[in-house]
C-alpha cells in the first residue's frame, strides 16, 4: 500500500487475498493506493482513493462483539453508535454487508470460518461510493471457529501399572487457540494450562485403578 506517494509498505493477504491493515493519513486530502506484484513481475494496481482527513471526523463505535470475540456460532449481531456522519456502511472482510447504517444500529453479519474483519465506515451526504468518506470504526476482529479440538494424552499409556502415585499427565491439543484444557482425574477435574499446543500437569493416583 502506498499512502501519499510514499513508500511502499507490505500487506498480509488472507487465503481469499483479502487484506486489512491500518495506515497514517495526514490531515486534508491522501491519497491510498495498493500495488500487487506477482511471481513474474507483474505489477496491478487498485487506482488511486482519496481520503480525507477532517480533524472533526465522525465518532463511530462498535459496541458488540468484543474485539477478539471467539465463537463457534456463525450468525453475529453487530451494534454500535455513529455520531457526525450521515451515512455508514458495513464491511465484513472486505464486503458490504449494509450500506445504510446510521444511529444506533444493528446488523446481523454471518461470519466465515477462521478471523473475520468487521469495520463500520463513515460517510457525508450521499453515502458510499459518491459521499466524501469520513472515517472507521477500526478494524473489529472476531474467530469463527467450529471444530472440536482434538485432545490426546501422551503420557501415560492407557493400561499402564506405576509404583509411585506421583505422575505427570502430558498431551497435544492440535487447537491453536486453546490456551487451558480440564483434566479429569477419577472423576473430579481441574482446569490446566496449554501452552503452544502441550500440555503437562502432575497428579496423584488412588492406589487403584485410574481414569484420566
Amino acid at each position: 500500500v502506498i499512502v501519499n506517494g510514499g513508500a511502499p509498505a507490505g500487506l498480509a493477504l488472507d487465503v481469499g487475498g483479502n487484506f486489512v491493515d491500518n495506515v497514517t493519513l495526514t490531515v486534508g486530502s491522501n491519497s491510498v493506493l495498493v500495488r500487487a506484484v506477482d511471481g513474474a513481475n507483474n505489477t496491478g494496481t487498485s487506482g488511486t482513493t482519496v481520503v480525507e482527513v477532517d480533524p472533526a471526523k465522525p465518532d463511530i463505535t462498535i459496541t458488540a462483539p468484543a474485539a477478539g470475540t471467539v465463537t463457534n456460532t456463525a450468525s453475529v449481531v453487530v451494534t454500535g453508535t455513529i455520531v457526525g456522519a450521515t451515512s455508514a456502511t458495513l464491511r465484513l472482510n472486505g464486503s458490504v454487508v449494509s450500506s445504510t447504517l446510521s444511529g444506533s444500529f444493528l446488523q446481523t453479519v454471518t461470519l466465515v470460518e477462521g478471523i473475520n474483519a468487521i469495520v463500520v465506515y463513515g460517510f457525508a451526504t450521499g453515502g458510499e461510493p459518491t459521499g466524501p468518506f469520513l472515517g472507521t470504526s477500526g478494524v473489529r476482529r472476531v474467530l469463527l471457529d467450529t471444530t472440536a479440538p482434538v485432545v490426546t494424552i501422551i503420557s501415560p499409556a492407557s493400561g499402564s501399572f506405576v509404583r509411585s502415585p506421583g505422575i505427570t499427565v502430558s498431551g497435544t491439543v492440535d487447537d491453536p487457540w486453546v490456551t487451558t484444557a480440564n483434566l479429569t482425574l477419577n472423576g473430579v477435574s481441574k482446569q490446566i494450562r496449554v501452552a503452544d499446543g502441550s500440555f503437562s500437569q502432575n497428579i496423584h493416583l488412588a492406589a487403584s485403578t485410574n481414569t484420566i
